[in-house]
């Protein structure tokens, strides 16, 4: 609390030194557990059950199912073990009850009231003080670890750590002080603010500066500027509503079309020439080889004896006929079309028709008059069709000729197209009529297309002036939001006044909060803390350990204990090898265990105040030696001990001790003064819905069993058939242990089955008949050889059946 004062008072340097308050203590508390007593609520534990712990050793053994693991996990909880374990309601049950747990303790000598605890939380103070030993917690002792957590008792060096805890516990309550100030702030509604103060605003980054700058604008708004902002925000309001943005947006669209039009007309235009001028030299290129193909024709006069050799037909006729004739290998004696042979004269045809064929003149005449057939099809492809949309039509038909008013662009593009067109047509005959006489020049071309781009010239000037009057226009408007943005500003924040002012207040608050929360430091105690442990922990651990080690006779491997480094006041340890640092990989599982254990316990054999300490299968991979060391190490050690274990090798040696003794009577009444009182409970089940039941070693014999079931069948009415039969069956094991086997198991027996070998107790040397009737009732109330518990279905033993039960065995 002290501290806690000093660090958030406005009054002490931020950086935390001072010198501490002579009133503070921190004396710790012997604790000792007397009792837990479950009513209800955890997982399937019988109700109200209870285990009365000594104030030295108490074990409690049982095996796995039988409800052994859910004690351990109420301590666990309650004194805030090494991890959280999950403790489930008694899942056969619709509506399980609640956790209700008690637990009852002494604190340095006096009795305390018992404390309830019902799984809401963890780590109940004053029970934080006591130790628990489990699988999680022996991996942290195999590796680097903070020696801390446990030592720091004997020497008062638990201050560095409880101070350097308490102060950054502190710092985190300053930062969510910061935090909950921050949260009490007003909303300021900061979009109209200047952007530099929006800003500090919006990060709760106020400066100073700011702060005045905005304090200065507290004063009245009047109603002078509340008129100017009326007229600026109205000149605004009419700048913006013609958008010139959008009649560039149109001018450029038209321009595009017009552009798209004038660039259709001049490509046409322009591959029409190039036609018409392949056109003019195919043309002259045909009559002079046409001139030159009739003047070899006559020198072959046998071809003038047939009509029409002038005729195209004539000459594709002849041009078939001479393919086909490649084909045939006869061709020069046998007539290509009717296959007779060929006469004096018709032979001399034929060799006229060869030799006209081959005639150079005859070759470019042919390839001439493809080349027009070529060009005819690529005229054809020739279109000036377009088709303005209705904007770009109207502006063509409204911009008129000046020379002829009459005429509008538009219609003058029309007249463009048509001449294109009928240039094409002439072009068409002239080649069909291989005649190039007929004029194809097209009207007024470069004109029209003067008259297109001048109207595109138009258009960027009207583009250009646009721009200019939106950029005067931009600039006037964002002259006059520079006048509005003070005056905007000025009423937001004079309409704000009273949640700016809070808004300031607070904040400074938060400024003074986050310097004092940053300015603590902890270093000087780290460093103190490191030269302590260094100097008293770390070689009296080292000492305790080589002793204990010394003690567990089985363990041959040198292990030693070496200081691994201090942070925020909490020193490490490790364990080593001689020639290995990976203790892991050289020992084995069952010597890792010995090593953590030996070392927690000379960890418990340093604190100054030996509170509790609690056991969870601790000898699980021990040998039967190493689990004698153990038991003799915990019965030597000043703690409460408290061990949950199913390993019967441990329990037998903990029996047999020579530094302790099995106590008869649990209730603190033990007049025996060999070594340690030492309470042993067997935890068993009674069926799915009765885990967890708490029966002293000493009382888990026949005789016990079977007066409580008598004074169950003394009730009336009678409700107890499943105890009954519960009682029954362990009777009926005690029974056979104490006056079958005379207490002594042998090896063959002791198997792993939880199932009673009857033919092999048959030959131990008891009567047949008797271990038969022994058999017949086990069975009878132990549902069969199921051992779930009375057969409650098909036929369930009456009361009367179990009268005459007990008293078989009374007898036996």
């Amino acid at each position: 609390e002290y501290i806690e004062q000093v660090l958030i008072s406005k009054e002490v340097n931020i950086q935390g030194e001072v010198k501490p308050s002579p009133s503070v203590k921190n004396e710790g508390s012997k604790i000792v557990l007397i009792k837990l007593n479950h009513e209800n609520g955890v997982n399937a534990l019988k109700p109200s059950e209870e285990i009365v712990f000594s104030k030295d050793v108490t074990c409690l053994y049982g095996l796995n199912g039988s409800g052994k693991s859910s004690y351990f996990k109420i301590l666990n909880e309650i004194v805030g073990g090494n991890k959280q374990k999950s403790i489930l309601p008694n899942i056969y049950l619709e509506k399980p009850p609640s956790v209700d747990v008690k637990i009852e303790y002494e604190q340095d000598g006096e009795k305390k009231a018992s404390v309830s605890w019902d799984n809401t939380s963890r780590s109940l103070i004053p029970f934080n003080s006591i130790r628990v030993f489990d699988s999680e917690y022996l991996e942290g002792l195999l590796d680097r670890r903070f020696t801390d957590f446990t030592l720091v008792e004997p020497f008062g060096l638990h201050l560095f750590q409880y101070l350097i805890d308490r102060i950054d516990f502190l710092k985190e309550k300053l930062k969510k002080r910061t935090h909950d100030e921050k949260e009490k702030k007003p909303i300021i509604q900061a979009e109209f603010f200047l952007e530099a103060h929006k800003k500090s605003i919006e990060e709760h980054n106020c400066s100073d500066q700011t702060q005045s700058e905005l304090e200065r604008l507290f004063t009245t708004f009047t109603d002078d500027k509340r008129e100017q902002i009326e007229k600026i925000e109205k000149q605004i309001k009419t700048l913006n509503q013609e958008s010139i943005g959008d009649k560039i947006k149109l001018e450029t669209q038209q321009k595009r079309h017009l552009t798209n039009i004038k660039n259709l007309f001049v490509s046409r235009y322009k591959n029409l020439q190039i036609e018409i001028t392949s056109f003019q030299k195919l043309i002259t290129s045909y009559h002079q080889f046409k001139k030159e193909s009739d003047n070899a024709k006559k020198q072959f006069e046998v071809l003038n004896k047939i009509p029409q050799t002038n005729s195209e037909k004539w000459k594709k006729f002849l041009d078939a006929g001479n393919e086909y004739s490649e084909d045939i290998e006869d061709s020069n004696k046998i007539c290509v079309y009717c296959r007779q042979p060929l006469l004096d004269d018709a032979l001399s045809i034929v060799k006229a028709y060869g030799l006209y064929l081959s005639n150079e003149s005859e070759q470019s005449l042919k390839q001439t008059t493809q080349g027009l057939e070529s060009l005819q099809g690529k005229i054809n492809k020739l279109n000036l069709d377009f088709d303005p949309d209705e904007e770009t039509k109207k502006l063509l038909e409204n911009y008129f000729i000046e020379d002829n008013p009459q005429e509008s662009l538009y219609s003058e593009l029309l007249s463009l197209k048509q001449g294109f067109d009928s240039s094409k047509n002439i072009l068409h005959q002239s080649i069909n009529d291989k005649n190039s006489q007929q004029k194809t020049e097209i009207n007024q071309y470069n004109s029209i297309i003067e008259k297109v781009e001048e109207l595109i010239e138009n258009i960027d000037k009207k583009i250009e002036q646009y721009s200019s009057e939106k950029a005067e226009r931009k600039k006037l408007i964002e002259d006059l939001q520079l006048q509005l943005a003070p005056l905007i500003t000025h009423r937001s924040v004079f309409q704000q006044k009273e949640e700016l002012k809070k808004w300031f207040e607070i904040h400074q608050e938060q400024v003074f909060l986050t310097e004092r929360q940053e300015g603590i430091k902890t270093r000087k105690f780290s460093t103190l803390a490191d030269k302590a442990h260094s100097e008293l922990l770390t070689e009296n651990l080292r000492l305790k350990f080589v002793e204990e080690l010394k003690d567990w006779e089985s363990l041959k491997i040198k292990v030693h204990l070496e200081k691994a480094g201090t942070s925020k006041g909490r020193s490490s340890t490790k364990l080593t090898l001689i020639k290995d640092n990976n203790i892991k990989a050289i020992l084995s599982e069952g010597e890792q265990k010995a090593v953590a254990l030996a070392l927690f316990i000379a960890e418990l054999r340093m604190q100054k105040i030996s509170n509790p300490v609690i056991f969870d299968d601790p000898v699980n991979s021990l040998d039967h030696k190493m689990a004698e060391n153990f038991a003799n190490s915990l019965l030597l050690l000043d703690n409460q001990v408290i061990v949950f274990s199913h390993n019967k090798l441990f329990l037998n040696a903990l029996e047999n001790s020579p530094n302790g003794h099995p106590c008869k009577n649990l209730n603190n009444g033990c007049s025996k003064n060999k070594g340690k009182h030492l309470f042993l409970y067997d935890i068993q089940s009674e069926g799915k819905n009765s885990k967890g039941v708490i029966t002293p070693r000493n009382e888990n014999k026949a005789e016990t069993h079977i007066k409580k079931a008598k004074k169950l069948l003394n009730k009336s009415p009678f409700q107890g058939e499943i105890e009954v039969a519960g009682l029954i069956r362990k009777s009926i094991e005690c029974l056979i242990d104490e006056k079958v086997l005379r207490g002594i198991i042998p090896t063959k027996l002791s198997t792993k089955s939880s199932k009673i070998n009857w033919d092999a107790l048959k030959k131990v040397g008891c009567e047949e008949s008797v271990i038969n009737s022994l058999h017949k009732i086990h069975g009878r109330v132990s549902g069969g050889t199921l051992h779930n518990g009375a057969e409650a279905e098909e036929n369930p033993p009456e009361k009367e059946d179990f009268v005459e039960m007990i008293e078989i065995l009374d007898n036996f």
